[in-house]
């Protein structure tokens, strides 16, 4: 695969390498000696002769070797005679961190322009500028300049126009979510490698089962060609996609930020409606999408079930899921007839499925699990979502969702006390049963599930 060394280098030379912590050149070098990278890591850095334990070389051509990729962390006026540099050595891939481009005005878009002219004309590919650049957890090569002290591989990649990614969002994850990550692509101001060739990589790579993208507008030129690959990807894998700028204020600070052309926001719409591409209103409703679809297998219809400890809890359970375009499932006589055995003679049994009656009559364990398993082996239930309250009056036990794994889709709403909720959410997601803070949310993730299953 033709991005793989951009991932997957066995050399790196970092140029702008700093001893100042802080610096992007810094921070860079401790992210790939913290997290283990696999590769060969060299300095770059005229004023220096080590840091952080590594020799430091007064300039590209003065490397040892013609490494895999050069990251490039210097003020933006020194980058064209770097890339120059660059080009002599015979170095064929480059990750521009640094900003100060197309995104500054015209004398930066001049400037961006001269660094692709060099790059076209030595057949060097360039990601960035204006980015945090890649990580990989296969190799742990990372390019970013926010502290990253571990990532935990998985299957779940992110392409960005923004750091944001390889930056807060990712600690967000590492501190909140239970899902492993497999590559992340910060594409910055696309001034060479655009969206399209990122997704072709990821639909190959062989780690990755879930793509996540993030944009703030699609270059006229390359649209076209981003939705051609896309619908072909869709068939294999769901594509996420989150894109902002579809205000007027939005797109102006779409343009400020990364150059972007936020461009026609229905259409995009449309145009991702009919790649298969399930669009998402921002980044977290993407991240509790994301988890459903590497935990979980596809829902085979829109046809769902909700269980629900109260009976508020199943009345909005039902609006939710109407909401959102599923449909509640009508429950089999056998299911409904298993379920009468550990139900008081008086509750009317319906989906969605009010599990206290239940419980009071049979107890918790005998009634979850009850309940769940009938839904499982019910054919009219193509998804369930299972809302669990955590009290703090009550000890702590999570139900063994284990033995129900696998068969259809199981999204979890943990409710109640935050410290207890954290430990079941911990175990229940340990055996890839994802967990939100609500029923609803639990609801709209199964509804994209459904939404790529169904158009797939």
């Amino acid at each position: 695969m033709r991005f793989d060394k951009f991932f997957n280098p066995e050399s790196v030379a970092v140029v702008g390498a700093s001893r100042t912590f802080g610096k992007a050149g810094n921070v860079i070098v401790i992210n790939l000696l913290n997290l283990g990278f696999k590769g060969r890591v060299y300095a770059v850095n005229p004023k220096a002769d080590t840091i952080l334990g590594l020799k430091a070389y007064p300039d590209v051509s003065s490397l040892p070797e013609i490494v895999d990729v050069a990251v490039v962390a210097t003020p933006s006026v020194y980058i064209p005679e770097i890339m120059k540099d660059i080009a002599s050595k015979g170095i064929k891939r480059v990750v521009i961190i640094s900003a100060g481009f197309a995104e500054g005005g015209e004398k930066g878009r001049l400037l961006q322009e001269e660094v692709l002219t060099i790059a076209k004309k030595s057949g060097i590919r360039v990601i960035g500028p204006n980015t945090t650049g890649i990580m990989s957890t296969e190799s742990m090569f990372c390019t970013s300049f926010i502290p990253i002290e571990s990532i935990p591989p998985g299957n779940v990649a992110f392409v960005a126009q923004t750091g944001l990614f390889l930056g807060v969002l990712l600690e967000t994850i590492l501190s909140e979510e239970h899902f492993g990550i497999s590559r992340v692509a910060g594409l910055g101001n696309k001034m060479d490698v655009e969206d399209s060739e990122i997704l072709e990589y990821l639909a190959a790579d062989e780690k990755t089962k879930v793509i996540c993208f993030y944009v703030e507008g699609l270059k006229k030129g390359n649209a076209r060609r981003f939705f051609e690959v896309a619908r072909n990807v869709t068939k294999e894998k769901p594509v996420l996609l989150v894109k902002s700028g579809t205000t007027e204020e939005g797109s102006h600070a779409a343009a400020s930020h990364t150059a972007s052309l936020s461009g026609n926001d229905q259409l995009f719409s449309a145009m991702c409606k009919q790649a298969g591409i399930v669009r998402l209103e921002d980044l977290e409703e993407m991240v509790e999408a994301a988890k459903a679809f590497v935990f979980q297998p596809l829902p085979k219809g829109r046809k769902m079930a909700v269980v629900h400890y109260t009976g508020a809890g199943c009345v909005m359970g039902a609006d939710s899921v109407i909401q959102e375009g599923l449909e509640l499932a009508e429950l089999s006589e056998e299911t409904l007839q298993n379920l009468r055995k550990i139900t008081p003679e008086w509750h009317h049994l319906s989906n969605p499925v009010d599990l206290w009656p239940s419980i009071e009559k049979s107890g918790a364990d005998t009634a979850f699990k009850t309940v769940v398993e009938g839904l499982v082996n019910d054919e009219n239930v193509d998804g369930i979502v299972v809302a669990i309250g955590v009290m703090r009056g009550f000890p702590l036990k999570w139900p063994d969702m284990k033995q129900f794994y696998g068969r259809k889709p199981i999204l979890t709403a943990v409710e109640g006390d935050r410290d207890k909720g954290y430990e079941v959410v911990k175990r229940l997601e340990e055996h890839e049963f994802p967990c939100y803070r609500s029923v609803q949310r639990a609801i709209r993730a199964l509804s994209h599930m459904a939404e790529y299953s169904t158009k797939k």
